[in-house]
């Protein structure tokens, strides 16, 4: 087969590829071609869209970080908070556009996810759902290797 390129049903794509800012990079010939033959990294298609995706959800986080600091939440508006932060997060699921790009972004390239864990850990706010949702999150992403 000439020029293969990653197929994410059989392929480990992070053993091809990986993210940075928005932008995938091979890590090997398999990742160039895919890269090339999908035009990962055009603009208009695919570069912006993801960033625009993925900014709107970072300031949605840093909004909820910054609703956490709050003196007195209210169990009513915790619970409320929590549960959005979790769909928030869900949108950078694997059920969603542009998963692995996203995910790349809120676990390793954006400092909120860090900060959002601490604060509800802090609160003993961090639960089972949350643990499960960053570990579906790492489980897609793409990390730089260095």
């Amino acid at each position: 087969m000439a020029d293969p390129i990653v197929n994410p049903l059989a392929d480990q794509p992070r053993d091809f590829l990986y993210v940075k800012a928005f932008r995938f990079y091979m890590k090997n010939e398999k990742g160039q071609n895919t890269i090339r033959a999908l035009a990962l990294n055009d603009r208009d298609h695919f570069v912006n869209p993801r960033s625009e995706i993925g900014f709107r959800i970072v300031e949605t986080l840093e909004e909820y970080l910054e609703a956490l600091q709050e003196e007195e939440l209210t169990p009513r508006r915790m619970k409320s908070l929590v549960n959005r932060i979790k769909s928030t997060l869900s949108e950078c699921g694997p059920k969603h556009i542009y998963s692995a790009v996203l995910s790349t972004h809120i676990l390793y390239e954006s400092p909120v996810m860090r900060k959002l864990e601490e604060r509800l850990q802090a609160l003993d706010q961090w639960d089972e759902e949350l643990e499960a949702i960053r570990r579906e999150l790492e489980s897609i992403a793409l990390p730089s290797p260095d």
